[in-house]
């Protein structure tokens, strides 16, 4: 079981970069069509056309990846905390939490130079929020998310064993509310309370993605009655992954007409809640040869590294592609797999050179 969530870990990063990829895919498309677009064409003229559909349908099925590397994440906190007393368990803690949060500041710093460089400027309160929210770019936030989660992963552990449904009871209906705020967004986009509510759970809080973390923990809790129950459904949850997905799909259209906007927020809906449960419950219910087996757990080895480096190294990519090669912004599948590529594997080659050279010693605190 071990090894299905290390492949699964490996899984996350790789959809995670497919993610990003498609995102980047999307800027292209919509806020730089000027590049490439005729006089009078405008980026509405693509919605419909294989490329959006092609982004649309990667977005979805890559967006089970957070829910994913916080599940494994719920997984491990308790594995590695079976069977310590509660003072090696937060020093277990502490030392995990302090390799989150070194590289976390380093890349932040990166970030923020960079910014410099594009001549962007903060004041110091932007900057201090910058630090403590991860919100300097879109994709930080989450490791402050993990930093609470880990925090408070003791006092989860010891709940789970006293009580493992209730639980998973209450983070299930808190974790569905959460993914209600895209419909509130729509439907109600002038209501004082719910524009309160939605300002009141950013993405980087805690409750925000607490019942994925939660689901682990129980999980290991009870990993031998679980062994037994996903194995058991393989079949079931494959079908329920591709009706969930497809469901998302059709969804996110229906949505899109209704607001009259080109491409929606991320923010998970009910129906990607789902689908992300169906996939995660699938690849662990998968006993045989799994594919790429070895490079994929590797991979899941170094996700954390892969995650800070791969952000700044795409949009990087992204802006000489701009700047010096604007045809290929039109290219939106070739543009999509180019940045994929690079967000994978300069990373995996900076942390390559790294390990071997003098500045081993450091590479924790970069890379975790």
């Amino acid at each position: 079981m071990i090894k299905r969530f290390l492949y699964l870990n490996g899984l996350a990063i790789l959809a995670v970069i497919v993610f990003h990829a498609g995102g980047w895919g999307q800027t292209a498309m919509f806020a730089w069509s000027n590049q490439y677009l005729t006089q009078g064409g405008t980026s509405i003229s693509q919605i419909g056309s294989p490329q959006y559909y092609f982004l649309r349908v990667i977005e979805q099925i890559a967006i089970f990846s957070i829910p994913a590397f916080l599940f494994v994440s719920g997984y491990f906190v308790a594995f590695k905390s079976s069977n310590q007393p509660a003072r090696m368990q937060w020093k277990s803690i502490i030392n995990r939490t302090k390799f989150l949060l070194i590289p976390y500041l380093l890349w932040t710093t990166i970030y923020l130079i960079f910014n410099l460089m594009q001549g962007k400027s903060s004041s110091p309160l932007e900057i201090l929020v910058f630090y403590l929210t991860g919100s300097i770019t879109p994709a930080y936030y989450f490791v402050i998310l993990l930093i609470q989660l880990y925090l408070l992963s003791p006092l989860l552990i010891e709940f789970a064993r006293k009580n493992w449904k209730l639980l998973l009871l209450f983070t299930g209906l808190l974790q569905l509310g959460i993914d209600l705020i895209p419909y509130m967004i729509i439907f109600f986009p002038k209501d004082a309370a719910i524009v309160l509510f939605v300002r009141a759970i950013p993405k980087w809080l805690f409750i925000a993605r607490l019942f994925w973390f939660c689901l682990g923990i129980v999980i290991y809790v009870n990993r031998e009655a679980f062994q037994s129950f996903c194995l058991s459904k393989r079949k079931l949850w494959f079908v329920l992954a591709i009706g969930f997905l497809s469901i998302s799909l059709v969804e996110k259209e229906i949505l899109l007409h209704l607001v009259g906007a080109d491409w929606l927020g991320t923010r998970e809906t009910v129906f990607n809640a789902f689908y992300a449960i169906a996939i995660l419950f699938w690849i662990l219910s998968l006993n045989g040869n799994l594919p790429q087996k070895n490079w994929v757990e590797k991979v899941g080895t170094q996700s954390f590294g892969i995650y800070l480096a791969h952000v700044p190294v795409m949009e990087l990519t992204a802006r000489l592609i701009y700047h010096f090669m604007p045809q290929l912004l039109s290219m939106t599948i070739l543009f999509t797999i180019i940045m994929a590529v690079t967000g994978l594997f300069i990373p995996l080659l900076l942390m390559k050179l790294v390990k071997p050279s003098p500045l081993k010693r450091v590479y924790g605190y970069v890379f975790g």
